[in-house]
């Protein structure tokens, strides 16, 4: 007759280390639910503000301009090509001030001429009207940006489009709703960080959303950043 199986048995050693690896995750993960903002230490306020379900680091690869703006904003306008002329976007010399020139270059740009295509960069998407998010930057929203959802991006150089260009550029896209443009922009400080704002009034975001892909162009990168909604719950309800 054939033995019966016995359990595994755990040496005490292994059974300490699975048991250490247990408590190493419970003390790293979200402790903004755990504790309050005050108890914070600065370790977890850097954490939330540079790794968390709300800071998301992205790298963004420089395109040649022939596509970007001369092929339409890369999630659409007013026309089904995407841009604001017929046909998509803008003119393809990109004769329109401040945007491309031919051979892809830009005026004001680190890659005159289009060089530098295919350059990658790393910066920062951070959805910054998330509540934990101000308890722990303690920063204060642009007061134009009052009802809205403002993301912030960090480390990518604008080159010397104006502000209605980088907001014709910017969109969220819930995973079950339509795409939403970005109804404000501003400067925070410099041209490699900017907010943008997306009006609450346009989109409603709900945990049955699931999914938000952010997408801007700023000067040579497109940036992309996607948010799990399920992950950005703060003492239950969605922070964002």
């Amino acid at each position: 007759m054939q033995a019966p199986e016995t359990p595994l048995l755990l040496s005490r050693r292994a059974l300490l280390l699975l048991t250490g690896a247990g408590f190493a995750w419970a003390a790293s993960g979200d402790f903004w639910n755990k504790k309050q903002p005050a108890d914070w230490t600065p370790e977890e306020v850097d954490k939330l503000l540079s790794k968390s379900p709300w800071a998301k680091e992205v790298t963004a690869t420089a395109t040649p301009q022939s596509d970007g703006y001369g092929q339409g904003s890369p999630n659409g306008g007013q026309y089904p090509n995407g841009g604001q002329y017929p046909g998509g976007g803008y003119p393809p010399m990109g004769r329109v001030p401040g945007m491309g020139y031919p051979g892809g270059g830009r005026r004001g740009s680190p890659y005159p001429g289009g060089r530098g295509a295919g350059m990658s960069m790393k910066g920062m998407v951070r959805w910054e009207s998330a509540k934990p998010m101000l308890e722990a930057s303690k920063i204060k929203l642009p007061e134009n940006m009052d009802h809205h959802y403002v993301l912030r991006v960090d480390g990518f150089p604008a080159g010397d489009e104006n502000e209605d260009e980088l907001k014709q550029a910017a969109t969220i896209q819930p995973k079950s709703k339509e795409i939403a443009g970005c109804a404000a922009i501003q400067k925070n400080g410099s041209n490699s960080s900017w907010y943008f704002g997306f009006s609450k009034d346009t989109v409603t975001l709900t945990p049955d959303d699931k999914e938000v892909d952010f997408t801007a162009r700023i000067g040579r990168h497109l940036v992309k950043a996607k948010f799990t909604l399920k992950d950005m719950l703060y003492h239950s309800e969605l922070a964002v």
